[in-house]
């Protein structure tokens, strides 16, 4: 792939970013939003293309990597994009896993309402509401455990085990003891509160 980043600017900033730049991680992240994208796009199939938000997925990327940056192994721009896209695959195929399932459930709630009215609505989508459509640029680590200190325990919870480490909501729904439903509710409770804990969310996500 062209990268979009000089290679001797990007090494410069994987190295600031590692030790806690803002600045430095929101310009690498910046430069490869429309890269993690074109991964959503090309990974997700047309069925689900209009139950899937590439946005939704591409901050969760986001956030994760802002959380793992100092783990990275390496300094160079294409070190940095292979940690990055291997990040964004593991979100991308869990949306997959995730929504498929909940297509699977519509269809039988249809099939159930055919028999009965007061059939239960299917439940919402996990992420609900958009719950940005904007990446985070410029949140250095200490300023993203602050936001995450300020959440409700519940939330605090889940957004770290989705989000940072990358569990699948099957794992966290059993780690917690709590139903699918109620772990996606409060991620989506999670993300919008963290995002209100922010003042650097880029306008035209």
């Amino acid at each position: 792939m062209t990268h979009p980043l000089n290679s001797s600017h990007a090494r410069e900033l994987i190295k600031a970013a590692k030790t806690g730049d803002r600045d430095a991680m929101g310009e690498l992240l910046g430069a490869y939003r429309s890269y993690l994208r074109a991964i959503t796009e090309a990974e997700i199939d047309g069925a689900l293309k209009a139950r899937v938000d590439s946005s939704d997925i591409v901050q969760q990327t986001c956030l994760s990597a802002i959380q793992k940056i100092g783990d990275l192994d390496g300094s160079n721009q294409g070190q940095f994009v292979a940690w990055l896209k291997r990040i964004h695959l593991r979100n991308v195929q869990d949306a997959i896993r995730h929504n498929r399932g909940t297509e699977k459930r519509s269809i039988s709630k249809e099939q159930q309402l055919q028999n009965s009215s007061s059939a239960p609505r299917e439940p919402p989508h996990p992420l609900g509401d958009t719950p940005s459509q904007n990446a985070i640029r410029r949140e250095s680590t200490d300023e993203l455990k602050t936001a995450l200190a300020r959440l409700p325990e519940d939330q605090r919870e889940v957004v770290q085990l989705r989000c940072f480490e990358v569990w699948e909501f099957q794992r966290i729904s059993e780690h917690l003891d709590r139903t699918h439903d109620a772990v996606a509710s409060l991620l989506k409770r999670g993300l919008r509160n963290l995002r209100k804990y922010y003042n650097t969310i880029d306008p035209e996500g």
